[in-house]
């Protein structure tokens, strides 16, 4: 039976792993982790933040997603296997970092990580984004960073299951008010607490997770032509980070 790809953007496992496969006959290593999804379909290259560079076995990604591929999807959570004499060492196009070329890996699981677009507080109140909902707590703001043209948010929130141990997830929105955009600098509220379903059966439980956005769109927002100030705020906590981030972010 041919499995597939799903949307998911509930990670639980959010740092990059690397290890051996268990049959010690086969000498192949696993990667898994979140990358950027570059390419055409079937020949697609991962990008890594931690440095990882992945080419794609076209073969293991039909196998695995059918003929549309990875479709318009271009962030994701995946596990890769290859083989460890099909690597090298080179240096990044920018600076100094050094990154690991992955070939001929082959694509053995994965979960889409929803790629969104920032909305102005206007848009958002209209969709009733803004309205508080209490079925959820934020617990707080963690990671974020951009790597190759993504905003990347990471929160710890709580979240239940439903009578059938379904999991109910909270909804994440970033917006901003028109006059935090200034030259070079731009504040978003990260939004949170928005489901329909209240049929919670257990106590809730917390995970991380993990939203991203589309820097260049808020490159064209904010105006000047230097780096551009990022303030993250989350609603319902204090938390705040500030985030100091090139116009030109598609590279490492």
């Amino acid at each position: 039976m041919k499995k597939n790809l799903f949307n998911l953007f509930a990670i639980l496992c959010l740092s990059l792993t690397m290890a051996s496969c268990v049959d010690n006959e086969d000498p192949k290593q696993y990667l898994m982790g979140q990358f950027v999804i570059e390419g055409i379909n079937p020949n697609y290259t991962l990008y890594a933040r931690e440095g990882y560079v992945v080419h794609l076995d076209p073969t293991s990604v039909t196998s695995l997603t059918g003929t549309k591929g990875f479709g318009d999807n271009r962030r994701g959570y995946f596990q890769v296997n290859f083989n460890p004499d099909e690597t090298e060492i080179k240096q990044a196009p920018t600076g100094n970092k050094n990154i690991m070329v992955i070939k001929n890996a082959e694509l053995v699981a994965g979960e889409y990580v929803k790629v969104q677009s920032p909305m102005t507080w206007k848009v958002a109140e209209s969709k009733n984004i803004t309205v508080a909902d209490s079925i959820f707590d934020v617990k707080k703001l963690g990671e974020c960073w951009v790597h190759r043209g993504f905003l990347n948010i990471i929160h710890e929130s709580y979240y239940s299951l439903n009578s059938n141990r379904e999991g109910i997830f909270p909804t994440t929105s970033v917006v901003y008010k028109q006059e935090s955009v200034k030259d070079n600098e731009i504040t978003l509220d990260i939004l949170y607490n928005r489901h329909t379903s209240k049929d919670a059966s257990t106590s809730p439980a917390t995970a991380n997770f993990i939203t991203a956005y589309d820097f260049n769109l808020l490159a064209q927002i904010v105006p000047g032509k230097d780096s551009i100030k990022v303030t993250l705020q989350i609603e319902g906590t204090d938390e705040k980070k500030v985030l100091k981030v090139g116009r030109d972010c598609n590279q490492y």
